[in-house]
């Protein structure tokens, strides 16, 4: 049994092709780097399960020295349309918008409750047919 537990629908864990995308490399960087130089990538930070290679956040960030930053965005959303999207910085600032929107709308007594099958956006479903919610971005830092 490993050490090293890891949750398949985190934005942490990904295919080398994807994370060698999103750090802006070519998609075979990470599978080029793990064969020539493993010894690059923290140990439990990169595994092969059957063809497929995965590398976590963290592993990506020590091989390339480049950090991905989580930000909060609140959304309000109809019909499938962003109507409103408002970076928050972090997940309180985020659940303290959503809050109060939903105080507008005539929402008293809400409790944070997963709206997607993934468990990344928190919200609710209006009866208009709105949905207002936060969900995390990740992108690079400066």
């Amino acid at each position: 049994m490993s050490y090293y537990k890891y949750d398949l629908m985190s934005v942490d864990l990904m295919t080398a092709s994807e994370a060698s995308r999103k750090w802006g490399f070519e998609e075979s960087y990470v599978r080029q780097i793990v064969k020539k130089y493993p010894e690059r990538i923290p140990k439990g930070e990169v595994r092969l399960f059957g063809k497929t290679l995965v590398i976590t956040r963290q592993g990506m960030e020590q091989l390339t020295g480049k950090r991905m930053e989580e930000v909060w965005y609140f959304y309000v959303e109809k019909q499938q349309m962003i109507f409103k999207e408002v970076p928050c910085g972090s997940y309180e600032v985020a659940l303290e918008r959503l809050s109060k929107e939903l105080k507008k709308k005539g929402v008293t007594d809400y409790e944070p409750v997963p709206i997607d099958p993934q468990k990344q956006r928190v919200g609710q479903l209006l009866e208009n047919g709105e949905r207002v919610f936060i969900a995390k971005k990740v992108r690079q830092s400066r």
